[in-house]
């Protein structure tokens, strides 16, 4: 995954052809096989340990395609004032002895008392197009994590890679441990309290604006993809929050790879009580003519069949 990852910065083709590496279409390295975008095998390639296999191989997955889950119902919170919203940030901005940064990050961890979470990309679509679709740019290469386990640890070690390549990497990662800073990142430096001031103030005086009831989830990677090109990066590397075809990352269009890690019962309420159901919510960041690598542990029958449906350019197990 690192490597392929690596690769996709360093392929001059790429964003017209989208396999990160020779090796992924069959050449190079010391390995034999044909176009990978038609299902080749890569033997003893250059990605360090990766595997190559065909799509065509047999599962022993259940042959139904699962369906993508549909959101449950939320439970929704009693019925606020009307005009409680508005008296709470005003109460937020007004307290004395904090900072602009503390009073903006309490006013984003209060905004889910409003604006009930509901599964859906309507807010980020349309705060993505206000803020100038940034995570589109075609100049930008756009690594797309999702996962039940490992996907944090794949993104730091993908972005630190590409890092060594000499790219300025952005990297987008959650939860955070002790300040809500470290989920932003460029080369390593998390975003700083004055950016936060800046860049958060102008997220949310959008959605005032516009009228977008946008969640902690939403208004966060706003801001992230909107620090991503202030600070001019080459690369970003994105994980998921929740699943993947509704998550607030996935309004990306065309990621350089997108990578699952791994594929276990989670959220089963929202997300499905199949690991089968679940794998077909994450498989959502599959995209049209991009490549998808896969860890071990996944229904791969699922996976293939979504990426084959999805028109990926290539299903990649790491084994």
């Amino acid at each position: 995954i690192l490597r392929t990852a690596t690769a996709a910065i360093a392929e001059p083709n790429l964003r017209r052809y989208p396999v990160a590496t020779s090796a992924l279409r069959g050449g190079g390295g010391g390995g034999g096989g044909t176009d990978a975008r038609h299902g080749a095998t890569a033997v003893a390639s250059p990605l360090g340990g990766i595997r190559l296999s065909s799509s065509s191989s047999e599962s022993s997955d259940p042959p139904d395609h699962p369906h993508p889950q549909q959101p449950q119902p939320q439970p929704q919170p009693l019925p606020l004032p009307p005009d409680a919203k508005r008296r709470s940030i005003e109460r937020i901005m007004s307290e004395p002895n904090r900072t602009l940064y503390e009073k903006l990050v309490r006013r984003l961890y209060m905004t889910n008392l409003f604006h009930p979470v509901k599964m859906g990309l309507e807010n980020s679509h349309r705060l993505h197009e206000l803020i100038g679709r940034p995570m589109d740019d075609p100049s930008l290469t756009v690594i797309h994590v999702a996962g039940t386990n490992g996907k944090g640890s794949v993104c730091l070690k993908t972005a630190r890679s590409l890092e060594a390549a000499g790219n300025r990497v952005g990297l987008f990662a959650s939860p955070h441990v002790s300040s809500f800073r470290e989920r932003i990142s460029v080369d390593g430096v998390p975003i700083s309290e004055g950016e936060v001031e800046d860049r958060l103030g102008r997220v949310f005086a959008l959605c005032e604006e516009h009228g977008i009831p946008a969640t902690f989830f939403e208004l966060t990677t706003a801001l992230a993809f909107l620090h991503f090109r202030e600070t001019g990066c080459d690369a970003v590397v994105l994980e998921t929050g929740l699943g993947g075809r509704l998550d607030a990352t996935n309004v990306i269009e065309g990621p350089a790879v997108s990578v699952i890690t791994s594929i276990g019962l989670e959220h089963t309420r929202i997300l499905g009580e199949t690991v089968e159901l679940i794998a077909g919510e994450k498989a959502g960041i599959m995209k049209y003519g991009r490549p998808v690598v896969v860890g071990p542990n996944v229904p791969h029958g699922v996976l293939r069949r979504c990426a084959e449906e999805r028109g990926a350019s290539g299903y990649y197990p790491c084994e």
